[in-house]
């Protein structure tokens, strides 16, 4: 875990937290969408800033098969202080392995 602190004006500043890993979706038979669970003790609904991703090239996938697939992903179903989901999608139906870096910025 990654801290980093935000200066803000008027005096003091925000803590922010970042949760940074990386995760793989294995879509069979031209699927549409997968989801991750990640377990996690300190991301609650009301403390989430900000949710990005790194698309990863493999032998398996390369970044123009993210691109064909129409692949996107999102965080959501978050429970608090437990886990939270990243859901790949692909608007074009996907068949394969993905793999992503994803960064969670959190206070």
């Amino acid at each position: 875990m990654t801290y980093l602190t935000s200066l803000g004006g008027g005096g003091g500043g925000t803590t922010l937290y970042t949760i940074s890993a990386t995760s793989t979706f294995t879509f069979t038979n031209e699927e549409l969408s997968v989801v991750n669970t990640i377990s996690n003790g300190s991301l609650t609904n009301s403390n989430l800033i900000s949710f990005s991703v790194i698309n990863s090239e493999t032998s398996g996938a390369s970044l123009d098969d993210f691109t064909l697939a129409g692949m996107t992903f999102h965080i959501e179903n978050i429970i608090d202080n437990t886990s939270f989901d990243i859901r790949a999608t692909s608007t074009n139906g996907a068949t394969g392995v993905y793999t992503i870096t994803y960064k969670v910025i959190y206070s």
